[in-house]
C-alpha cells in the first residue's frame, strides 16, 4: 500500500493582494474624478432664471456660452408634446433693439427636472458671446400646463463624459478588486500538494542488485523484491 505525505501548501502569491490593492486605489481615484465632475456640473448649471408666462423681466447671463431654455409648470408633471413654439419667447440684450434678439434653436434633448416644486422640460438652446443683462419677453402660452419659462446654463459634455467614465470605472474596478482579494484569501489555504518523491512504494532498486527496493518516502529501506521473492538487503549507503 502506498502512503503519501504532504510537503507544503500551494498558495496564490501574495502579489495578488498588491494587485487587488492597486485596483482598489484606482477605483477610489475614479470615484473622486466622478465626484469632482458632478460638483462641476452643479456649478455649471447655476441658478435658474425664471420668468412667468405671460411676463417680461431682465435676467443676467453672467457667462458666455450655451444656455438652455426650459418650459415650466407649477402643477403638471406631464410635459410631453411641448416644443419651442408652445410659448413665444424673445431674448434681447438690454439697450438693444428687438431686431438684435438672440436666436433660439430647437433642442434635440428631452431632459426634464423637478426643482423647487417646478416641473421643467428642455425645448431650446441658444448661445451668447457677450455676458450681461438681457430682457426676456414671454407671451401667452399655447398650452395651459405652462406657467413660465426658465433659463439655465448648458452642461459641458466633456464633464458629463468624465462623470460617467469615473463612476462606471470606479464601480468596475472596486468590484474587480473585491473579487480578486476574496479569491486570493479563500484559495491561499488550499489542499496540500503531494511530492512524488515523498510517496512510499516499491521502485526499481537503484543499486541494481535486485529488481525492486522499497522507498518509505524519505529513504531506501532493506526490503527488496525479486520475481516471486521478498527479502532483506541493506542498501549500499548503509553498508
Amino acid at each position: 500500500m502506498l502512503a503519501a505525505e504532504p510537503v507544503r501548501r500551494v498558495r496564490p502569491s501574495r502579489l495578488w493582494y498588491w494587485v487587488s490593492a492597486a485596483l482598489a486605489t484606482a477605483a477610489v481615484g475614479c470615484l473622486v474624478l466622478a465626484g469632482v465632475s458632478f460638483g462641476s456640473l452643479i456649478a455649471q448649471a447655476g441658478p435658474f432664471r425664471r420668468v412667468a408666462a405671460p411676463g417680461q423681466a431682465e435676467v443676467e447671463l453672467d457667462r458666455a456660452g450655451e444656455y438652455v431654455l426650459y418650459l415650466e409648470s407649477s402643477f403638471s408633471e406631464d410635459l410631453t408634446g411641448l416644443d419651442v413654439n408652445t410659448v413665444p419667447v424673445r431674448l434681447v440684450p438690454v439697450g438693444m433693439g428687438s431686431s438684435d434678439h438672440v436666436q433660439l434653436s430647437r433642442s434635440s434633448g428631452t431632459s426634464t427636472y423637478t426643482v423647487d416644486w417646478y416641473y421643467g422640460r428642455e425645448v431650446a438652446r441658444f448661445t451668447i458671446d457677450d455676458p450681461g443683462l438681457y430682457q426676456i419677453t414671454v407671451w401667452e402660452p399655447r398650452d395651459s400646463r405652462i406657467s413660465g419659462v426658465a433659463i439655465g446654463r448648458a452642461t459641458d459634455r466633456a464633464t458629463v463624459i468624465r462623470l460617467v467614465v469615473g463612476l462606471g470605472g470606479g464601480v468596475v474596478l472596486f468590484v474587480a478588486a473585491l473579487m480578486l482579494g476574496l479569491i486570493t484569501l479563500l484559495r491561499r489555504p488550499s489542499r496540500p500538494r503531494l511530492d512524488p518523491a515523498r510517496i512510499a512504494g516499491w521502485r526499481p532498486d537503484p543499486s541494481r542488485r535486485h529488481l525492486y527496493r522499497y522507498w518509505d518516502g524519505t529513504r531506501w529501506t532493506e526490503h527488496v523484491s525479486d520475481p516471486g521473492v521478498v527479502g532483506y538487503d541493506p542498501p549500499w549507503q548503509q553498508r
